[in-house]
């Protein structure tokens, strides 16, 4: 899950748990870009795509594929990741 402009990862987490409660069992994975609400429109959205990557990569959950949801800015930094990464395909 990737969260909206002037949001944190919080903002996500009734869309996490919905999806939990859904699938019981499912790994989910909210990433937080920045530490503040603010820093969602302050930070370069480039960095954020970088930081959503090393998210990914790090997260042995994800090595074989996984599901992408963005909400608003997190639409954008998702389809980001996608052009420029695009890891696991």
């Amino acid at each position: 899950l990737m969260h909206g402009l002037m949001a944190t990862a919080e903002a996500m987490s009734h869309a996490q748990g919905w999806i939990e409660e859904d699938f019981p069992g499912i790994y989910v994975k909210n990433v937080e870009t920045v530490p503040s609400k603010i820093d969602s429109l302050l930070v370069d959205i480039n960095k954020q795509v970088e930081t959503f990557a090393d998210a990914v990569k790090n997260d042995p959950e994800l090595a074989h594929g996984f599901n992408l949801i963005g909400h608003s800015q997190g639409g954008l930094i998702a389809r980001a990741y996608i052009h420029r990464f695009n890891d696991p395909p």
